[in-house]
C-alpha cells in the first residue's frame, strides 16, 4: 500500500509501480 502512495505522489517512480503489481490487489 506504501508503494501505491508513493506512485501517486511521484508518478515516475516505475519501482513502486512495479511492487504494486506484483502486489496481490486485496486492499484496493
Amino acid at each position: 500500500m506504501l508503494a501505491y502512495i508513493k506512485y501517486l505522489s511521484n508518478p515516475n517512480d516505475s519501482i513502486s509501480l512495479k511492487r504494486i503489481i506484483n502486489l496481490p490487489n486485496r486492499k484496493v
